[in-house]
């Protein structure tokens, strides 16, 4: 499968604004949907910001602390997102990281096509893995790289007994003639524990979904989005939301981000934790295995994976 950037630079015929048909969302129907375009959904003013540098590695000691821990239990309760602040990481870092990945998206096609990825492995530079010819394809290219951490404990995984990879995905959403007709992400949870993006810091285009409706996230240079996963929904019973969210494109401009998926190794077993568990509270969730597998089966099937593993 060419990638968005070949297609759009190999197109012959049809005009400007034509869109591949692959590309077009569809209804159940077989009819367009209602519009995506970015200046559908309202911007959403009150979604939570967490000022790390807050919140205490030890019971909080300050009344400070101890409400920035309560807005930040809030916001995994609620809206299972947050952007986070005073992270550690300089604005100027951020920005070569993002200058790195703009740099290799804007490569001749030819140096680009060095590092595609097999069909069998997420592992390189392309786009969505094609299961049939009914999928509806993203408009984005992407570039996956595994990284693994070092041979040594993460304090903060003591409890899952087992290792922990590193997805990086550097993502770019081309400008888009008809970005109404088509997604750069079509809507999804994420199939991780945590994921970790440093969005594009000028250019608005990831949405979620908040009481039935499409709210954008603002751009708030250098943040953090942090954004749970399945597989922290299924630990924690329920109790922290995966959210549905998605991308949408722009007509003038294109969009890069970088996304961090930390997702438990695959042979370790994901279920509720038993303290989460009660009369009150049963069990939500089946215990399972190489959550991943289960994942791109139903996304790219475009069906909510973690809907299969509910009891």
């Amino acid at each position: 499968m060419k990638t968005v950037q070949e297609l759009m630079t190999t197109a012959s015929n049809g005009g400007p604004d034509t869109v591949p048909e692959r590309f077009i969302r569809k209804a159940e129907g077989g009819d367009q949907q209602e519009a995506v375009a970015d200046g559908v959904a309202p911007l959403a003013d009150d979604a939570p910001v967490i000022d790390l540098s807050l919140l205490p590695l030890s019971p909080p000691s300050s009344s400070e602390a101890a409400a920035e821990l309560q807005s930040f239990h809030s916001a995994l309760t609620s809206w299972g997102c947050f952007q986070a602040i005073n992270h550690g990481m300089t604005g100027s870092f951020l920005d070569q990281v993002n200058e790195v990945a703009k740099e290799f998206f804007t490569l001749p096609l030819e140096e680009r096509q060095r590092y595609m990825r097999a069909d069998d492995n997420i592992e390189g530079y392309g786009n969505d893995m094609v299961l049939s010819d009914q999928q509806v394809l993203n408009w984005n290219d992407r570039l996956y790289l595994t990284v693994y951490p070092k041979d040594q404990p993460m304090h903060s995984w003591k409890s899952s007994g087992g290792k922990v990879t590193m997805f990086a995905r550097f993502n770019y959403y081309p400008r888009c003639p008809r970005p109404e007709l088509v997604y750069g992400l079509k809507p999804h949870s994420d199939g991780a524990a945590i994921t970790i993006v440093l969005p594009d810091k000028e250019v608005e285009g990831l949405q979620f979904l908040r009481d039935g409706r499409w709210v954008k996230i603002p751009v708030l240079p250098h943040a953090l989005l942090i954004n749970v996963g399945d597989q922290v929904e299924m630990m924690t019973n329920g109790m922290f939301k995966s959210p549905m969210h998605r991308a949408i494109l722009s007509r003038e401009h294109d969009r890069i981000s970088l996304a961090m998926f930390c997702t438990p190794d695959a042979e370790t077993e994901i279920e509720p934790a038993s303290e989460l568990i009660d009369e009150s509270r049963p069990r939500l969730y089946k215990k399972v295995k190489n959550y991943a597998r289960i994942y791109f089966h139903y996304y790219l099937g475009e069906k909510r994976p973690i809907d299969a593993v509910k009891l």
